[in-house]
């Protein structure tokens, strides 16, 4: 009987041998993957930061460009009041211009009536 007790006191010890090493076998296995989430979450960190940084230089950059926008839009519409404003200090007044490969038939069919400056009279006296 106490042989039997002995060989069941061995029986459990080898059961309790095995269990241990799986059990240090998942301990190490949850190491490993604790040690590459560790490295992970620092890569991922790293790529957070670079992102972060351009996304406050693209935020710094749209703002720079804005205001000179801003300016330039400014200085544009001071230039043509500028314009505006000359243009009524010196009566100018606006004309059409047609566009045409033929200056002189656009002028002569505009000024003269349609035809020819000797038809419409303008050197014999009749207008």
């Amino acid at each position: 009987m106490v042989e039997s007790k002995v060989v069941a006191v061995w029986k459990l010890a080898e059961k309790g041998v095995e269990l241990l090493r799986k059990v240090e076998e998942y301990k190490e296995a949850a190491e490993v993957e604790a040690c590459r989430l560790a490295k992970e979450k620092k890569t991922m960190e790293a790529s957070k930061r670079k992102a972060e940084e351009e996304a406050g230089q693209l935020k710094q950059e749209l703002q720079e460009l804005q205001v000179a926008f801003a300016v330039q839009k400014e200085e544009l519409k001071a230039e043509y009041q500028k314009q505006v404003d000359n243009m009524f200090f010196y009566g100018y007044r606006y004309t059409l211009s047609f566009p045409s490969d033929d200056e002189d038939e656009a002028l002569d069919g505009l000024a003269w009536g349609g035809g020819d400056a000797s038809k419409a009279g303008l050197f014999s006296g009749h207008a």
